[in-house]
């Protein structure tokens, strides 16, 4: 028996006993984590509290609550990749090629930060590896199989990098390269 039909329970008894049959309709905060509440639960909770970009929620809310662990992840990272064609106005380049040339330090597309110092080289050269790396090592993965990921808290934990990633991106400069 799932958490909302032991509250359905719940509230019947109190009826029963002469509660008001409006007496548990107050929301219960989404920060409240019951011991009750299974994993999933739990997960769809921690999601709607930290996820706050409306673009990765369009994409993956719906899919992430009803237990479609891998391919909200996929959507994700595929919005990462559509985000990243698009704001720098490279339709025609695709994966790790497309993310290796927007973000190459020594001509990028996009600019994260200033990269005159050694470290906004370095920030630059990592975000280069990050964007690519997670096209190659998450969203390819959940694309050519089933059920690559298919654990509430793995899904959440990349979903969560996806949106850093996507803010990032809204923060990059657009160079002429």
């Amino acid at each position: 028996m799932g958490l909302w039909d032991r509250i359905k329970q719940l509230n019947a008894e109190l009826v029963a006993l002469g509660g008001g049959g409006s007496s548990l309709a107050l929301p219960v905060p989404t920060t409240l984590l019951l011991e009750s509440q299974t994993e999933a639960e739990n997960a769809v909770s921690v999601y709607e509290t930290v996820i706050y970009n409306n673009d990765i929620k369009m994409v993956s809310e719906d899919l992430y609550g009803s237990a479609h662990y891998n391919v909200a992840v996929e959507n994700c990272f595929k919005l990462i990749e559509k985000a990243v064609q698009e704001t720098a106005d490279k339709s025609d380049m695709y994966g790790v090629p497309l993310m290796e040339h927007v973000f190459n330090v020594k001509a990028p597309c996009l600019v994260l930060r200033q990269i005159e110092n050694r470290s906004g080289k370095d920030h630059q050269s990592g975000y280069q590896r990050i964007y690519g790396g997670v096209l190659l090592g998450v969203r390819n993965p959940c694309a050519h199989e089933f059920d690559w990921v298919d654990d509430p808290l793995e899904a959440l934990d990349l979903i969560i990098l996806a949106q850093h990633l996507l803010e990032k991106l809204r923060k990059a400069t657009r160079t002429n390269s």
